[in-house]
């Protein structure tokens, strides 16, 4: 089953498990950095296919990925649009970055990256994620 939810309604249909597991992951971990959350969110076999395959793809690669990535760039990432078909979840995103460096100088304007999210679920968590920006 696919289903479509629009931002400009102003409300996605959160009453599916997997869609509440990834807004939550969203809010709370990529954009609010509280990792001491993350379990609550991933799968213990969970697998970031977006990071460089040189690094670790799981769980404690993400961390530390993100805990580097917030010593320089400051990032919210919004949902767009949100589509599930089967175990996936799909987030189309607009991600907007700004390094810390430049943060407070009003003569650089942020970066905006829009671009889609998928999430595998699993037992009611994220196991798989891809990025595609």
């Amino acid at each position: 089953m696919i289903q479509n939810m629009h931002q400009e309604q102003g409300i996605f249909d959160t009453a599916q498990p997997e869609i509440e597991c990834v807004m939550g992951f969203i809010k709370t971990i990529w954009n609010e950095n509280n990792h001491a959350e993350i379990s609550n969110y991933l799968h213990d076999d969970f697998i970031d296919h977006s990071l460089p395959f040189t690094s670790l793809q799981d769980k404690s690669g993400l961390l530390i990925y993100l805990k580097e990535l917030a010593k320089k760039v400051y990032h919210n990432t919004e949902i767009l649009q949100l589509s599930t078909l089967d175990e996936l979840v799909i987030c189309k995103i607009r991600i907007v970055t700004t390094l810390l460096a430049d943060k407070g100088n009003d003569k650089i304007q942020p970066e905006i990256i829009d671009g889609y999210r998928v999430f595998r679920m699993s037992d009611g968590k994220i196991i798989g994620h891809w990025e595609m920006i």
